[in-house]
Formats: structure tokens, C-alpha cells, sequence
């Protein structure tokens, strides 16, 4: 459809973005992906990780992916974090 080609490409652009930011090799990125339940009422997921030992990194990611979102127009609801995943195990 072409609601999930776009997610699709809005997840890739996000990634390369992200990518061409990132110059330290202790920051790993993975993804995009179609999240696990890949559509919630219409709208089609991808998940990107990042993984650092430094939480301000982690940040400064996260403030670089809503800028990238806003000059996109995307609304903040469309870009969500979770500095934690595993943390409800």
C-alpha cells in the first residue's frame, strides 16, 4: 500500500540520516525493520535500535531523529523512544 511504502521510506531515510551522523564504532545501529506487530490501526511500524554505553548519546540521537521529523513533517507522535527496552523483564 502506499501508506506502508512511505513508513518504509520515511524508517530508511531516518536510518541513513542517523547513519551519516554517527562516527563512533561503539554505537551500533540496527534497523529498519517492521516492528513485531507491523500495523496498529492503519498505521504501519518499523523499529530502528541504537545501542551506546553512554545514555547522552542515546539522547542526542533521539534529538537528532525528532528534528529529522520535524523537518520531514512528521508529527512527535510518529517517532516514539524507549531508552529501556528489556527493562520490564
Amino acid at each position: 500500500s502506499p501508506e506502508e511504502i512511505e513508513a518504509r521510506q520515511f524508517s530508511d531515510r531516518l536510518a541513513s540520516s542517523l547513519r551519516e551522523r554517527i562516527t563512533d564504532k561503539n554505537i551500533h545501529l540496527v534497523g529498519p525493520a517492521p516492528a513485531t506487530i507491523e500495523k496498529i490501526n492503519d498505521i504501519y511500524r518499523y523499529v530502528l535500535y541504537a545501542r551506546a554505553c553512554d545514555e547522552k548519546v542515546l539522547i542526542a540521537i533521539r534529538e537528532h531523529a525528532e528534528e529529522f521529523g520535524r523537518i520531514t513533517g512528521r508529527n512527535s507522535d510518529m517517532i516514539q523512544f524507549d531508552f529501556d527496552p528489556m527493562g520490564h523483564y
